[in-house]
């Protein structure tokens, strides 16, 4: 489960799910991370990655940050979910070469594929900024659904308030929780604009009104 994840509760008929990283590239680690997601700075809303390819959504950084391409935003906007809110555009840094997605993912990397001295940040750190490669890369913008609900805590058991029947997509008002939220409509139309580049973890055992 991704930090801020919402931990067990009590039962309730209607199924909610956090988005997550995909786990397709989860023999590579960190490698696989960076590769796919890139280096996000929220304070100035910039990315810098690898590319041209992106996949539709990606999670960068433990911050809670859901950046999508212009592609996959169009599709969410014309979806019909209720609770998609809005999009900020992101602001292109470092942008190196590297066709990872060509790649075998279901096996382990490759000795030449890893980085300069071993450490995953080094596949953006340690390569040239490429303008060209930059060029090829669309526009990406991070994903902000709107806020709703809140979290209630006594005696060790939590409670979530507020959001049944409200939307298909949603970040909770607590700023504990991170992760953006769906309901099973919601779940089925982003797979089925993201694929299997986005992961969905069943809240289980929940409390909600």
């Amino acid at each position: 489960m991704q930090p801020g994840g919402i931990a067990a509760m009590t039962v309730s008929a209607t199924a909610f799910f956090e988005l997550v990283r995909p786990r397709r590239m989860d023999c590579w680690g960190d490698y696989g991370s960076i590769l796919r997601d890139g280096m996000f700075h929220s304070e100035e809303q910039r990315l810098d990655r690898t590319g041209p390819f992106v996949s539709p959504i990606s999670f960068p950084g433990l911050d809670g940050a859901v950046i999508v391409t212009g592609t996959a935003r169009q599709k969410l906007e014309a979806s019909g979910l209720s609770g998609v809110g809005e999009f900020r555009p992101v602001l292109l840094g470092k942008v190196v070469r590297i066709d990872w997605h060509k790649w075998d993912r279901h096996r382990h990397l490759e000795r030449e594929q890893y980085p300069f001295n071993g450490e995953p940040e080094e596949y953006i750190l340690h390569n040239p900024h490429d303008p060209a490669t930059a060029s090829q890369v669309e526009p990406l913008w991070t994903w902000h659904p709107l806020r709703i609900g809140k979290v209630l805590r006594k005696k060790g058991v939590m409670r979530l308030e507020g959001i049944m029947g409200r939307h298909d997509v949603f970040r909770l008002c607590d700023a504990g929780w991170r992760c953006i939220i769906v309901n099973e409509r919601g779940m089925e139309c982003v797979k089925d604009i993201c694929g299997d580049w986005v992961a969905f973890d069943r809240i289980e055992n929940q409390i909600v009104s």
